[in-house]
């Protein structure tokens, strides 16, 4: 069984969308072997196409064991101020247990309103792999709906993920603290319903 936790940097309200560098990312997994605990890794970033590039990002398989800036990036252009940055990593786990996977890179959109120095926080997403016999070979939750969406003042916005499980798992949402790092939250974030950012 696997559970996405953070997955969206977009639960921030950007005053900006000209940024520095990373907009959003997600991590995915599969499991893809019946006789080893090998999982294939997927990271989706979304950047600026004017920022700067991805470079020296961890990846960190929550086991004790990581891989810094060494990823064959692949590009795509979403539309022509955003780029999807993927890359895929497999890793073999020694036992069944819960590992926290995760992903840090520095250089997060700039001008994001809802916390402090935004372009200077790390930009952090990661995601709970529970490894049990008892769920066999199961995957993460897959994600169709790239989370690039614009918003207006005095509109309503809604985002929908466009969320399904391959192995027919339930799926459930809530909104958490962004983070910079693991157990570390973003600094001085407030919800976007706090009344400082509403006349």
């Amino acid at each position: 069984m696997l559970r996405t936790v953070g997955c969206l940097s977009l639960l921030l309200f950007c005053f900006n969308l000209s940024g520095s560098h990373i907009r959003a990312g997600e991590i995915s997994a599969k499991r893809i072997s019946d006789f080893t605990l090998t999982y294939e890794f997927t990271f989706y970033g979304y950047r600026d196409v004017e920022g700067v590039q991805f470079r020296n990002g961890t990846f960190d398989f929550g086991d004790g064991s990581s891989i810094t800036g060494d990823f064959e990036y692949t590009k795509e252009y979403i539309s022509e101020e955003i780029e999807l940055v993927t890359f895929t990593l497999v890793h073999t786990y020694q036992a069944a247990n819960s590992y926290m996977v995760s992903f840090k890179e520095d250089f997060r959109n700039a001008n994001i309103i809802n916390m402090d120095d935004s372009g200077n926080t790390t930009f952090f997403v990661e995601s709970l792999v529970v490894i049990d016999p008892f769920y066999g070979t199961n995957s993460s939750p897959i994600l169709t709906v790239p989370p690039i969406d614009y918003a207006a003042v005095g509109a309503l916005f809604i985002h929908n993920a466009g969320a399904f499980d391959p192995d027919g798992d339930s799926l459930s949402y809530r909104f958490t603290t962004p983070k910079q790092a693991r157990n570390s939250v973003v600094n001085n974030y407030r919800a976007l319903n706090d009344p400082q950012f509403y006349d």
